[in-house]
């Protein structure tokens, strides 16, 4: 009988702690195999959350079995095959939104400027289209963003667009506050 060894040879860093390979049987590493009969391995891998930096592609890893040929104490016979087996990260378009603070104070005919980080939390790198939706405050109030479109942004790159707000002396008091939702849309 021969013992068999299962390992994985080369993988991609990215997934690095995030597989394992073994027998189905056993679960382990090592298993005994009778001559001429055969047994399942198999190569686990934990799939990237969002938020890894893994870019979406295709990862490569190669698994190789070891067979001791029969004999424990002379590895100049051993035998080896490897395979290799690709996994496919397919692209996927997300963005986080995050702001230094959510409000302010500010008095009639003077404005305040916010820093509004866009962070890619997709597989591939990408472009953004900003926009700002508000109520409709007519000519009392302007808002602003630096740029109407992000540079290309790789997974968990990020760029700060800033969004200043003016509220001129025609804004109406009774309002006691305005508002505006950023809203940043992967750019296809």
């Amino acid at each position: 009988d021969d013992s068999i060894t299962l390992k994985v040879k080369t993988a991609p860093t990215e997934f690095a702690g995030k597989y394992s390979v073994y027998f189905v049987e056993n679960s382990k590493k090592l298993i005994t195999i009778p001559q001429g009969d055969s047994k399942v391995g198999k190569l686990a891998i934990q799939m990237p959350k969002i938020g890894d930096g893994v870019a979406s592609g295709t990862y490569t890893f190669t698994v190789q079995v070891t067979s001791d040929n029969g004999t424990t104490s002379i590895l100049t016979d051993d035998k080896v095959a490897s395979i290799d087996l690709s996994l496919t990260v397919l692209a996927l378009h997300d963005v986080k939104i995050l702001t230094d603070q959510n409000s302010s104070q500010v008095r009639l005919g003077f404005s305040k400027t916010f820093n509004v980080v866009v962070q890619n939390r997709g597989t591939a790198n990408d472009q953004f289209d900003m926009s700002v939706e508000h109520p409709n405050y007519g000519t009392s109030v302007d808002f602003n963003l630096s740029t109407i479109q992000t540079g290309v942004l790789t997974p968990l790159g990020q760029e700060t667009v800033k969004l200043t707000i003016k509220i001129y002396n025609s804004a109406d008091t009774n309002w006691g506050s305005v508002w505006c939702k950023v809203i940043a849309k992967y750019s296809q």
